[in-house]
């Protein structure tokens, strides 16, 4: 599995910006396909396909689109045999 450290900044009114990386809150909306934790480490897990992660800071919301094109492991498949060519 692969993962990949989000970072998160709030910019102010006053200029000053700010890592609020651990303060902020995340949720995956297809834990299938990937999943982030508390320290914002997203892992993509067994399955390819799209997700997105919602990171929320105060009142402020951001949504962060992942894309897993292909599985690590790719799914075994197993054919009849139906002729004598197979």
């Amino acid at each position: 599995n692969n993962h990949q450290q989000l970072a998160v900044t709030a910019h102010y009114s006053d200029g000053r910006v700010v890592d609020v990386t651990r303060q902020a809150l995340y949720e995956s909306n297809d834990q299938e396909v990937v999943a982030i934790d508390e320290t914002a480490l997203v892992r993509t897990q067994n399955m390819s396909g799209d997700a997105a992660i919602m990171v929320r800071y105060f009142d402020q919301v951001a949504v962060f689109r992942v894309t897993v094109p292909f599985s690590s492991r790719p799914p075994k498949y197993a054919f009849e045999e139906r002729t004598i060519v197979d």
